[in-house]
């Protein structure tokens, strides 16, 4: 069955054992899915893994949106206008900067590292050091916790490269929890 990677709008809450915390649509559609909540974005990334059909489906449902099937080492810029432009608007809905530079597989470790680290807007040139103070604090912290060596100097890119897969690797079945 085919791979898809997907950003999908949480179920509403309040949250309990029959409507616990997930992305829309998937008890629905009966899929097979992994992924990371975005807490402050209401969203999941989600890596599914269902028939096509099942893909078609979840993809035409109110507010999802499917990564282009490309492959994850895909950069952004060698997609074709309209997906670049999905990207764009991707981007611009949860607050983050548009670098088509990037590949999909980097842009989606961003989303869940600046969920995560509290990086709000931020350019990627942008030192920890010029971070608000609860963002430096929980950078260290999670840093910390997973033992990776950084300095407030490092920009937001140098940081995310120094994450790699620690906070999501597309490989796995299973995200560490924050």
């Amino acid at each position: 069955m085919p791979v898809s990677f997907y950003v999908i709008p949480m179920t509403d809450p309040p949250y309990d054992r029959v409507n616990n915390q997930r992305p829309l649509y998937v008890r629905e559609t009966l899929v097979a899915w992994t992924g990371y909540p975005l807490d402050s974005f209401g969203v999941y990334v989600c890596k599914v893994n269902t028939t096509e059909a099942k893909h078609t489906q979840l993809e035409g449902s109110q507010g999802v949106w499917r990564f282009p099937p490309d492959g994850l080492e895909t950069v952004i810029d060698t997609l074709h206008p309209s997906e670049k432009n999905r990207i764009s608007q991707l981007c611009g809905q949860i607050g983050i900067p548009y670098y088509s530079d990037e590949t999909l597989k980097s842009l989606i470790q961003r989303v869940i590292i600046t969920d995560v680290l509290e990086w709000g807007n931020s350019d990627r040139y942008t030192t920890l050091a010029d971070m608000p103070g609860n963002s430096q604090a929980r950078t260290s912290n999670l840093f910390g916790k997973w033992g990776l060596s950084y300095s407030t100097a490092n920009t937001l890119e140098q940081l995310q490269a120094i994450c790699g897969d620690t906070f999501w690797n597309p490989d796995t079945l299973m995200v560490p929890e924050g």
